[in-house]
């Protein structure tokens, strides 16, 4: 296998060396070798679900902050046309799946995704699943800023670190850009808001929300922390979470249970006992570069050009650019459809493809002048 290519989430060693070694697992349980219960144990954290169709499986994508290139969209296509049914699927955490491949082709899929710098580690099972965000991160005229290169960061440092994928529970985090929340990180195991004061982009943090069954909001943790703290934060709510979570009972595992039994004032007295202890102790290693991933192409801002009036063509904060939203009928595309929309997004966009919580694409930052064109040719 070659080595993987450059994307936006740079995957990390400790990934590369687990798909490295994922075919070697598998072929042991194609003989014999490991019983299906401990076998599903060991598949489930690299991203493989068993489908309802008998010796059917799916493979979920992380999708950082819900950006992804073109010739990785390419990448999926090929995979999805190959070995699973043709058709990719978008979810409500921004990952991309493919479904109906068989136990036998899933390291082959594995291995063309880290090709194409993707991994499915830690798309199912008790792990840091794919940390999310703004889907207009970046271009939104109404955020504080771009939070897009923090949730790649905090992803990068986790998932480097192989605890992250023996958790009680499924451990989910979300970055917004400004109040309105349109990444709901207000109900996620643990939530960043993006904040300016005095000049110093920060966040507000809340832990312990969560959908499904006993649905709730996050508690507030913390007031303010600067943006280079996040990583500090997410491990100690990490560390807590590993060591309060209930491991005995699923349905009672994820966070909000434990903030719940616990009640707010323990808990936000529990996590700071684990912040000071992950300060005392010092990052694991050198802390990800929050990275600047948006770029917007140049263009005439002042050229006048007629924009459509359609609900799926929204205004950037750059002026002159636009984004343009692809509904996909339930979250679904197919991999030919998927092959053109790459070509489209090299064509007249800034390089950034968006997958979105309502399951949808957006295609960025398209100057004025193309908006008509790209509106035509999808």
């Amino acid at each position: 296998m070659s080595c993987p290519g450059e994307g936006i989430l740079q995957i990390p060693e400790t990934v590369i060396a687990d798909t490295r070694e994922y075919r070697g697992r598998v072929e042991a349980f194609l003989a014999g070798e490991v019983r299906p219960a401990a076998f599903r144990v060991y598949r489930v954290p690299m991203g493989i679900y068993e489908q309802r169709t008998p010796d059917t499986y799916m493979v979920r994508i992380r999708i950082g902050a819900g950006r992804v290139l073109p010739r990785q969209l390419e990448r999926i296509a090929e995979l999805s046309a190959r070995y699973g049914n043709g058709v990719v699927h978008v979810t409500t955490r921004q990952d991309i799946q493919i479904h109906n491949v068989r136990i036998e082709d899933t390291p082959d899929v594995l291995e063309g995704l880290l090709e194409a710098g993707l991994s499915a580690r830690g798309g199912g099972g008790n792990t840091v699943r794919n940390i999310t965000a703004c889907p207009r991160a970046g271009l939104c005229p109404n955020e504080h800023f771009d939070v897009g290169g923090h949730a790649v960061a905090l992803a990068e440092y986790l998932i480097a670190d192989r605890t992250s994928f023996n958790l009680p529970r499924k451990f989910k985090i979300v970055l917004s850009g400004c109040a309105s929340d349109c990444s709901f990180a207000c109900v996620a195991d643990l939530g960043f808001f993006a904040h300016v004061r005095d000049g110093q982009k920060g966040f507000s943090v809340y832990a312990g929300g969560g959908l499904g069954p006993n649905p709730q909001a996050g508690v507030k943790i913390e007031e303010f922390v600067t943006e280079t703290a996040i990583f500090e934060v997410a491990e100690a709510v990490k560390h807590l979470f590993d060591a309060h979570g209930d491991r005995a009972n699923k349905h009672k595992a994820r966070l909000r249970y434990v903030l719940k039994r616990l009640g707010s004032e323990k808990f936000i007295a529990l996590y700071r006992r684990y912040r000071k202890e992950v300060v005392r102790e010092g990052p694991r290693g050198p802390l990800p570069e929050i990275r600047r991933l948006t770029r917007t192409p140049a263009c005439d801002p002042n050229e006048n050009y007629v924009i459509p009036d359609d609900p799926d063509v929204l205004p950037e904060k750059a002026p002159g650019h636009w984004t343009i939203r692809l509904r996909l009928p339930l979250g679904n595309i197919t991999a030919d459809d998927l092959v053109r929309v790459a070509s489209l997004a090299r064509r007249f966009t800034s390089g950034q493809v968006r997958t979105t919580q309502l399951q949808n694409l957006l295609l960025c930052s398209v100057p004025a002048a193309h908006v008509g064109r790209l509106l035509a040719a999808l």
